[in-house]
């Protein structure tokens, strides 16, 4: 039988790696923290390994797992996508005037770093969500548009950026250079403001909560 333990405290043996660490993990999950670190008979296990516990059969011994509470980390998460939409606005301006300029080339080569940028900071929302068990639909934010401030929710962000996303390849498919250039230009800028304010503004919703009570 395998030692296992989470924290430092003991929990139950088990037969195997892969039971030891889903009991760890479910352990974890139950405080609501999550697993940050493995040693396997006192060795780092790799992501792979954890994936994939066949691939460390050679650990028998002991299991030790750190957890912690993924608030600060979801919230850190958030303010690096913040980061990144602060670089894509800039990307963006720069590839509507190369459309507006005619410079096809130029402008295509930056609009996929743009549409690849804002899928991941999508998917850094709905995994730091999923993370912390929240439904988006239910995570209500205060936005700036055009000067003003709305109330919003963080599933209607996501549909409203899925629509500009679908919108912006609709127009590269039909090479519709000018209205590209306006939804990058203009709507793009628009929903980036949004969407820094309501990252920003759920990292210190979530700081807050994480925080000495």
């Amino acid at each position: 039988m395998m030692k296992v333990l989470l924290d430092g405290q003991p929990l139950p043996d088990a037969p195997n790696l892969r039971e030891g660490l889903r009991s760890a993990i479910d352990h974890a999950d139950a405080l609501g923290r999550i697993v940050v670190e493995a040693l396997g008979d006192g060795k780092p296990l790799s992501e792979a390994q954890l994936a994939d516990p066949d691939l460390a059969l050679g650990v028998t011994a002991e299991l030790r797992l750190t957890s912690a509470d993924p608030r600060p980390l979801v919230a850190r998460t958030l303010r690096e996508g913040v980061e990144v939409l602060q670089r894509v606005r800039a990307e963006q301006e720069r590839a509507a005037a190369a459309l507006q300029s005619g410079r096809m080339e130029e402008a295509l080569g930056l609009l996929g770093g743009v549409l690849g940028a804002w899928q991941n900071v999508r998917d850094v929302l709905e995994g730091a969500m999923g993370v912390l068990r929240i439904d988006l639909a239910e995570v209500e934010v205060t936005i700036a548009r055009r000067g003003k401030r709305e109330p919003s929710t963080a599933a209607a962000r996501a549909e409203a950026l899925a629509g500009l996303l679908r919108r912006a390849r609709e127009c590269v498919q039909g090479e519709d250079w000018s209205a590209l250039a306006d939804l990058v230009g203009f709507d793009l800028d628009v929903e980036s403001k949004a969407w820094e304010g309501m990252l920003g503004e759920l990292a210190g919703l979530i700081e807050r909560e994480a925080g000495p009570r």
